[in-house]
């Protein structure tokens, strides 16, 4: 009976020393990568506007150039496909993109990860809210063949935090209140003009690009 208690007591005091190991190691690591993440974002800075110094607003960053205010920088964050985009987005004082970084995304190698790549972000430099509608909802955004769920959520994040300030995660063009949760993928459509092909056709556009026909 003895040996039982003693037992017991024995396992007791391991759960609750590796219980409270865990505990202590979760808070440091998740102030670690808060860190990290924030750290990512003073580095997208200077990438998205030419600046040599900045002001936290809270919600977005006042760029400034030689002691003259130049632009801002707002970050955003969009539900994907597969994950929740967040970027860094400058502009200038005429209210047009200078730049945008993407700083975190989980979307689906080969389709919606190349939201991250030039050939797909340099469409937005100098387009004000009005011009940021993907090409087949008849805009000038060219959406990533394959992958329209993960360009369209750039895209309205961009414009809602554009139309209303905020800088909460964005889903469908709205505010996400609850937690995020994956999309099905959208019906199968025929390739068009409206989802540009990357990689044929332009010798300018990254040929990382994968032709494929499935939304993201």
């Amino acid at each position: 009976m003895k040996d039982i208690i003693k037992i017991g007591l024995t396992l007791m005091i391991v759960t609750l020393i590796a219980g409270t190991a865990l505990a202590v190691t979760n808070y440091y690591t998740a102030a670690k990568i808060e860190l990290q993440k924030e750290a990512a974002v003073t580095e997208s800075l200077n990438t998205v506007i030419d600046a040599d110094s900045f002001e936290d607003k809270v919600k977005y960053f006042e760029a400034y150039k030689d002691g003259r205010l130049v632009g801002k920088v707002v970050k955003i964050s969009s539900a994907g496909y597969s994950s929740v985009i967040q970027a860094v987005v400058g502009y200038d004082l005429d209210n047009k993109i200078t730049g945008i970084d993407i700083i975190e995304q989980k979307e689906t190698p080969g389709l919606g990860a190349n939201i991250e790549k030039e050939p797909f972000l340099k469409q937005f430099i100098g387009k004000t809210k009005d011009e940021l509608v993907l090409s087949k909802d008849g805009g000038q955004i060219d959406a990533i063949t394959g992958a329209t769920i993960s360009s369209r959520a750039l895209v309205d994040g961009i414009r809602y935090d554009y139309d209303n300030g905020k800088s909460g995660t964005v889903k469908n063009g709205q505010e996400d209140k609850g937690e995020y949760e994956k999309e099905e993928p959208e019906d199968y459509e025929e390739e068009n003009d409206d989802d540009r092909d990357f990689e044929d056709g332009d010798d300018e556009l990254d040929d990382d690009f994968e032709d494929e026909e499935d939304d993201d």
